[in-house]
């Protein structure tokens, strides 16, 4: 019984998680166990354990009320999730593209497959294949602990990539910085590939700020 109730909860986690990710929930935005417990057509203890599993991770909060919602983030809270980025991302690139000999090759299958959803305008699969391509930049399963402390701030980066690929413009822009990243992977060049990832991730950030700002998205102008 034990198994099977920690299994539901698990399910809701991930449904609850997905729904946030999927844009169902904005930040700031309210959550409601009734509905969750309706929907799901499960009782409140398993939904209980799966918020207090997401409130643990941050991506919840409980307000004085006892009513839910969505993490707030701020302006700040943005820019040092991506400074933390920068610097993780750094360090698995700067060790994996040494002796990796498996990704350059990835890497370029999806340059491909992205530079003809682009030639195509199919902005949403080409903002689809940029993600992937940051995923498979860093699939290094030697350097599990960096990517396990990247992983803590997944969510938030996942959620916030929505409010960087915004426009065929950025999307284009990524594409080629990606290029760029590919070329220095390729050559082995550790220090351009640095500041390109660097220089990728500032302006992703400086996108996401401008688009939290004009689109005027539920978050807290700190």
């Amino acid at each position: 019984m034990l198994a099977k109730r920690v299994n539901i909860s698990d399910q809701v986690y991930t449904a609850i998680k997905n729904d946030i990710l999927s844009d169902v929930f904005d930040f700031g935005d309210s959550v409601s166990e009734q509905e969750y417990a309706e929907r799901l057509k499960i009782s409140r203890t398993p939904l209980r354990e799966a918020i207090k599993k997401l409130e643990v991770e941050g991506i919840i909060e409980r307000l004085p009320n006892g009513r839910l919602r969505v993490a707030m983030i701020d302006n700040t809270q943005i820019k040092e999730i991506y400074q933390i980025r920068i610097a993780l991302e750094n360090l698995i690139l700067e060790n994996t593209i040494l002796d990796n000999e498996k990704i350059p090759a990835i890497l370029e299958t999806i340059l491909e497959k992205n530079k003809n959803l682009i030639d195509r305008e199919d902005w949403k699969g080409a903002r689809e294949v940029i993600r992937e391509f940051s995923i498979a930049m860093l699939n290094d399963d030697r350097y599990s602990f960096t990517k396990k402390i990247l992983k803590q701030y997944n969510f938030f980066i996942t959620k916030l990539k929505a409010y960087s690929l915004v426009t065929p413009e950025r999307i284009i822009q990524a594409y080629e910085e990606h290029c760029q990243i590919f070329n220095y992977i390729k050559e082995k060049n550790i220090e351009d590939l640095k500041k390109t990832n660097t220089t990728h991730l500032n302006n992703a950030v400086n996108a996401t700020l401008k688009n939290v700002k004009e689109n005027r998205i539920f978050i807290s102008n700190k």
